[in-house]
């Protein structure tokens, strides 16, 4: 099935991000598509350490969970998607135009 550019957009990011069940939703483009917080990418063991400071700044607060810690992360995490989508539109944009720019190869 065809997907239009949002639909491909949102499925990249999902496949990326590891957030797509593939056992309910499966996309012929995670053959292409690797996922970036997998076990031993750089993403995940980054994520890994983001979420064990959260861990630590939440005893030290003395609370289970804190609003604000939570923000930090979830902050972070919304605008890894709003640019990883600019990225994929810059992309999609200047595919047809490699040619018009020398710093692109291709």
């Amino acid at each position: 099935m065809m997907k239009n550019k949002e639909e491909l957009k949102n499925v990249i990011y999902q496949l990326v991000t590891g957030t797509r069940n593939l056992a309910e939703y499966p996309a012929e483009e995670s053959r292409y598509v690797a996922n970036a917080f997998a076990e031993g990418e750089p993403c995940a063991d980054r994520y890994r350490e983001i979420f064990e400071t959260e861990n630590r700044l939440c005893e030290r607060l003395g609370v289970e969970n804190d609003p604000d810690v939570d923000m930090l992360a979830d902050g972070f995490l919304e605008i890894m998607e709003i640019v990883s989508k600019k990225m994929f539109d810059y992309g999609m944009l200047l595919k047809d135009k490699a040619g018009e720019f020398d710093s692109i190869d291709g």
